[in-house]
């Protein structure tokens, strides 16, 4: 499992994002294992893709999200109380 935050998500789709050769050498390697993004990653990166891309982009990173090479982390009901326990812990 690789976790993936919005930066390279966008530059495995824009091939105008100046880290997307590096991305794209490391794709294939990437994608021999399980994508994962979080909810907030998704909507940031379809914000930035709309952007930069339209809605070209958009497709293709839902494409990604539908042929299930990008897993998308939904938080549990106990997420915002760990949370909370990890921020008093490491005050």
């Amino acid at each position: 499992m690789t976790l993936t935050d919005t930066g390279p998500l966008v530059a495995i789709i824009e091939n105008t994002d100046a880290h997307h050769a590096v991305i794209s050498n490391a794709v294939d390697y990437l994608t021999s294992r399980t994508l994962v993004t979080t909810e907030a990653c998704l909507t940031e990166t379809l914000h930035i893709l709309d952007r930069s891309g339209g809605q070209a982009a958009q497709d293709a990173l839902w494409r990604l999200v539908m042929d299930h090479s990008l897993t998308i982390l939904r938080p549990s009901e106990e997420s915002p109380i760990r949370a909370h326990g990890f921020c008093k812990r490491f005050r």
